[in-house]
């Protein structure tokens, strides 16, 4: 983040809202003080980090910003007056024109520090990054449906009637993802919540599907290669250990990379387990399209999952009661529980090591059809109010 882009000293933001009045949002390094100030002047605290005061009474609100105007002042803390609707309203109306359930949140990022935490978990390559490495963005909203899709919308800096909206990084990914080429690009998209939603259907979330879909590919594709690889190595070392010098020394080394192994193996064939769920039902929906000599791997390697998951679970539970027992269970340290999860997956393993290639081959051939784009849902007249939300930073 560049620092020329930094206000000088602590500010308060004030934005009106058509819901909730006047908005409040504080950010410098004596924001606490900003927030105390806010509370003294007569703004209620809310939990997202804003403060707001009610209009409906303007004689009472009018005297709350005379007596904010005058604590700002004597602090030396800047208070300015937005030209934008509250971003909060705005992102309430887009999710209601999105196809699908949505809610949103706000996040303030009152300390930089907030704000480059974003740079991990944005997934992005476009402006939005950008602007959030080079700007001062104080606050953002935060958009989730149903399936676990996040979007994040803020006020484009240098602009009146601009936003950037962009992909945070789903969950069960791995990382990096901040400058991915293959990344959704994030969009410059109008204020207007009816243009900015069908913006938002018609482009970035059709690329957010398609990128996911890639992403999965590439990680199972990924770990299946680095557990093959795994495999003839364990097998190489296994065929050229020496015999046993009478020390039982040896036998200790070879157990040591025998755990070693089962630990990286199973790392490995998590992502399977992770990942095979959504690529596996892809492939039913194109199963018309596949050769008949396909369809056998596709049915073993269903059936992997199945095992795969079953086993996953009760290793689940077993580390954690592993956990409430110091460690072991039944006389079983975690290296034996560890060997016999390995043990009781080998068949689905075993499928996984033989069919996981066809199935990478054949999500690569078969990609989802980026398809029709849902229709964008009208506006509501009278948008339900956002659910409160915790900041992304932690106050230090």
């Amino acid at each position: 983040m560049s620092g020329t882009a930094l206000p000088a000293g602590t500010r308060i933001t004030l934005a009106f809202s058509t819901r909730t009045g006047i908005v409040a949002v504080t950010s410098g390094t004596r924001y606490q003080e900003a927030d105390t100030l806010l509370t003294a002047a007569g703004f209620r605290r809310r939990e997202d980090g804003t403060s707001t005061l009610g209009t409906a009474d303007p004689d009472a609100a009018r005297r709350a910003l005379t007596a904010l105007t005058r604590l700002a002042a004597d602090q030396d803390i800047t208070l300015t007056a937005s030209s934008r609707v509250w971003l909060g309203d705005t992102a309430t109306r887009i999710t209601a024109a999105l196809p699908g359930e949505w809610h949103t949140r706000i996040e303030v990022y009152a300390l930089p520090v907030w704000q480059q935490d974003l740079d991990g978990c944005l997934w992005d390559a476009g402006d939005l990054i950008a602007a959030v490495r080079s700007e001062r963005i104080p606050f953002g909203s935060v958009l989730t449906d149903a399936r676990g899709t996040q979007l994040l919308v803020v006020d484009k800096p240098g602009t009146d009637g601009e936003l950037l909206v962009g992909a945070l990084a789903p969950g069960g990914l791995d990382g990096p993802f901040a400058g991915d080429p293959a990344a959704p690009p994030s969009l410059t998209v109008p204020a207007d919540p009816a243009l900015a939603a069908q913006a938002i259907t018609t482009a970035l979330l059709p690329a957010y599907q398609q990128a996911v879909y890639q992403r999965r590919v590439q990680e199972v594709g990924d770990r299946l290669g680095h557990a093959l690889s795994a495999e003839i190595a364990r097998v190489l070392v296994r065929g050229s250990w020496p015999p046993d010098d009478g020390t039982g020394i040896g036998a200790v080394i070879l157990g040591g990379l025998e755990h070693a192994h089962h630990e990286a193996l199973w790392d490995d064939f998590r992502s399977f387990l992770q990942h095979g769920p959504h690529l596996l039902d892809h492939l039913d929906t194109v199963a018309a399209r596949l050769r008949p000599t396909e369809q056998p791997a596709v049915n073993a390697l269903r059936e992997a999952l199945q095992h795969g998951l079953r086993v996953n679970s009760q290793w689940l539970d077993t580390v954690r009661r592993m956990r409430e027992n110091d460690g072991t269970l039944a006389g079983t340290t975690y290296a034996q529980a560890a060997a016999q999860r390995t043990a009781d997956a080998r068949p689905a393993l075993a499928a996984w090591l033989e069919h996981g290639p066809a199935l990478v081959d054949l999500a690569h051939r078969h990609p989802p059809a980026a398809g029709r784009p849902a229709t964008p849902r009208a506006l509501p007249p009278t948008p339900p109010a956002d659910p409160p939300a915790k900041r992304r930073g932690t106050a230090p």
